[in-house]
């Protein structure tokens, strides 16, 4: 579906056009001022509904602007006054759609779309362009989200991991420290016990020395003290039959004490640190887990894209943008850019295939000739703005009035 009559009257600077293009590349023309944006977007506004219309659209001094697009398989008439637009769509034959911009709007497509404005996108925008043509999308960027949410998470997670290994190898032991704690709980008690018997022992030998003393005493006196001395004898004798214990070495098992304690103190740093690696490796194994999920991911989307069927043949996209021939866009030669960008515009167009080019005089012959021949294999009618003073080029636009055709019918 192609335009095949334009008829425009008081929209901006136009008083009234009429204009039936020839070819392939339908140009207008004319001094800067004359009207040349007024035509297309005319074209636009007749297709793309109300809300797309921008303020004061009809030319000053009036009250009224029409527009009227023959595109063969149907008619569009649009009305516009300073409080409403109204639209009518009609068949060849005359008879109207009860809803005129609900059919429009499963026509029309991307209208609006400047092929040129493709090449001037940040790599963002083109990536966001393609898309729109791809069902899939919406899938990989729905990959791409739990990509980033698994990021951010592995990512707090790589914290953690970091945090945990710093405070676990900061943790220093000898290289002999047991794996278990020695019981200084038992050891305490044996050198309690040690004490109790070492004091028996010298409270023995206290009685002892004093009962050898006061036998050494009373021997000066031992006649006059026999009995004593002999009832002495026989305590003495009792006492002596005492069994004594072995004193143990209590320095030593102090000695032993305070050296369980500092292996102990380095037990519980070992278990500490084991634990603390034990942490470690779980937040590792998550890590992983992360990343193993998201490469899939990865893996899915990148099959995903190779599955598609893109606009140019040799085109792809990526978190980096858009590339043809394994290369970025932005390093193909103007001539691959004009050709990849109006075809991108013609997808966008399946059904009304017609384009828009504002800005057409800042493209050379050879930008042209490339226009022109994708727009010819493709059957599409691309209508481009170009300002020239010399009336020889297109259909001529001065004071809002078409005031020569130069078409020739050809590209």
């Amino acid at each position: 579906m192609k335009i095949v009559k334009l008829t425009a009257e008081n929209i901006k600077r136009i008083k009234v056009v009429e204009i039936t293009p020839k070819g392939t590349i339908v140009t207008i023309s004319g001094k800067n001022g004359a009207g040349k944006s007024s035509v297309l977007d005319a074209i636009f506004w007749a297709l793309a509904g109300a809300k797309n219309i921008q303020g004061k659209p009809i030319r000053d001094g009036q009250e009224t602007a029409r527009i009227r697009l023959d595109l063969g398989e149907i008619i569009v008439e649009r009305k516009i006054t300073a409080k409403a637009s109204t639209v009518t769509v009609s068949s060849a034959d005359g008879a109207q759609f009860p809803s005129p911009q609900h059919i429009l709007d499963g026509i029309v497509g991307a209208i609006a779309f400047d092929p040129l404005e493709f090449t001037r996108q940040d790599p963002v925008a083109q990536v966001a362009t393609l898309k729109a043509l791809m069902p899939e999308s919406e899938k990989i960027d729905r990959l791409t989200g739990q990509n980033k949410t698994d990021f951010d998470t592995r990512r707090d997670l790589n914290r953690q991991i970091e945090i945990a290994e710093k405070s676990a190898l900061a943790i220093t032991v000898p290289p002999n420290t047991p794996p278990e704690l020695i019981d200084t709980k038992a050891l305490l008690a044996r050198i309690l016990a040690g004490d109790a018997i070492k004091r028996q022992v010298e409270d023995y030998h206290r009685a002892h020395n004093a009962k050898l003393k006061l036998v050494d005493e009373l021997s000066d006196k031992l006649k006059a003290l026999q009995k004593e001395i002999a009832y002495e004898r026989e305590k003495l004798a009792e006492l002596e039959t005492v069994p004594l214990p072995t004193v143990p070495d209590v320095e030593a098992l102090r000695t032993e004490l305070g050296d369980a304690e500092n292996t102990n103190f380095y037990v519980h740093r070992l278990k500490d640190k084991a634990e603390k690696l034990a942490d470690v490796a779980l937040l590792q194994a998550q890590a992983k887990t992360l990343t193993d999920r998201m490469d899939d991911r990865k893996k899915q989307a990148a099959a995903l894209i190779a599955g598609m069927k893109m606009p140019v043949e040799g085109m792809a996209f990526g978190d980096d943008g858009v590339t043809f021939q394994d290369r970025p866009f932005a390093q193909a030669s103007m001539e691959e850019q004009i050709r990849i960008s109006t075809a991108i515009a013609m997808a966008m167009n399946p059904k009304l295939r017609v384009l828009r080019i504002k800005e057409g005089s800042l493209l050379d012959s050879d930008a042209l000739a490339a226009l022109g021949s994708v727009a010819k294999d493709k059957d599409f009618q691309v209508w481009i703005e170009v300002v020239d003073s010399s009336k020889k080029v297109g259909i001529v636009i001065e004071d809002g009035s078409v005031v020569a055709d130069n078409q020739q019918g050809l590209l």
